[in-house]
């Protein structure tokens, strides 16, 4: 059943954005007509004309609409219906939606529900402050008298839920056999990944030990294990390569531009060597230096005294 609600337009004020009439026109007297359908928890409210809202707080239609869509009105009331007294005029679905939706519109403690039950129009019905605070009991009691029957006991006073969690609930689930299963399985499925990924050095040591002897690998373990044969073979197949290169090269000079490149060759290698000494020179200076630094870290003497 739908109900018309008309509201008188204000006979002064400023121009509407969506009109161009001033305020003393004839056009002042039309009226702004609202649609309401009892439907839900929340009134269904459509605008037929005007050029001001007629009802306050006309934005939280959004906040009632939504509640509707989505279907947590209807969600709610299924879920506390347990709730609900035989002779209750209000489901503990909207009383819940009624607190939500005025701390939406910015109400900080129960007395600001007087909002919304000066728009009936918009909310419908809207619970008394001891009706609701009635309410809020029952679900903290029921919620206290579960948790202590699931869980042991319900958090403290002064306990957040976290800590709660931690102290309460977290011994209780690592306990249950199902969780110790898992875990276990997990532990070893993650040893099977780790064994297979890593290889595995005991048979490149017994390769080792047939060809060089198990003395010489037991001494040395580490070198063999970073040995690298591929690698190894690699690198000398390329310097026997560039060797044939260079003689052949030498072979088709003559002797003495032959003997001039040698010791060209040799020059260079020479100047490599050397930088390559001189780097390690500073390096190892550097470290000498830094070493000295860090222990020296007593006081300084030769300086004026204190008592001058």
């Amino acid at each position: 059943m739908a109900t018309l609600l008309t509201v008188p337009m204000p006979t002064a004020g400023p121009r509407c954005g969506s009109c161009s009439h001033p305020p003393s026109s004839v056009h002042d007297q039309e009226r702004n007509t609202f649609v309401v359908k009892s439907t839900g928890l929340y009134p269904c409210v459509g605008v037929e004309s005007g050029q001001v809202p007629a009802v306050g707080l006309a934005g939280a239609v959004l906040l009632t609409e939504a509640i509707r869509v989505t279907g947590l009105g209807d969600g709610l009331s299924q879920a506390l219906a347990a709730w609900r007294r035989p002779s209750a005029v209000h489901e503990p679905g909207k009383v819940l939606s009624d607190l939500a939706v005025c701390v939406a519109l910015r109400g900080r403690c129960l007395s600001d529900l007087a909002v919304l039950r000066c728009e009936d129009e918009v909310f419908g019905p809207v619970a008394s402050d001891p009706t609701v605070c009635r309410l809020i009991k029952a679900l903290a009691r029921d919620a206290e008298r579960r948790l202590t029957t699931v869980w042991g006991e319900p958090p403290r006073w002064n306990e957040d839920g976290a800590s709660w969690v931690g102290r309460v609930i977290r011994p209780r689930i690592d306990a249950d056999p199902r969780v110790v299963e898992a875990t276990a399985q997990q532990q070893a499925a993650a040893k099977a990944v780790r064994k297979a990924l890593e290889p595995d050095d005991l048979p490149r040591l017994r390769m080792y030990a047939r060809i060089f002897g198990t003395d010489a690998v037991a001494k040395n373990q580490a070198a063999h294990l970073d040995a690298r044969p591929h690698r190894n073979v690699e690198d000398a197949t390329r310097t026997a390569n560039r060797a044939h290169a260079e003689i052949e090269a030498l072979r088709a000079l003559t002797p003495t531009e032959a003997l001039r490149r040698i010791k060209q060759s040799r020059a260079i290698k020479q100047t490599q060597r050397d930088a390559t000494d001189r780097a390690v020179e500073e390096r190892h200076r550097q470290l000498q230096s830094s070493r000295a630094l860090s222990q020296d870290r007593g006081p300084r003497y030769g300086g004026p005294s204190l008592d001058r």
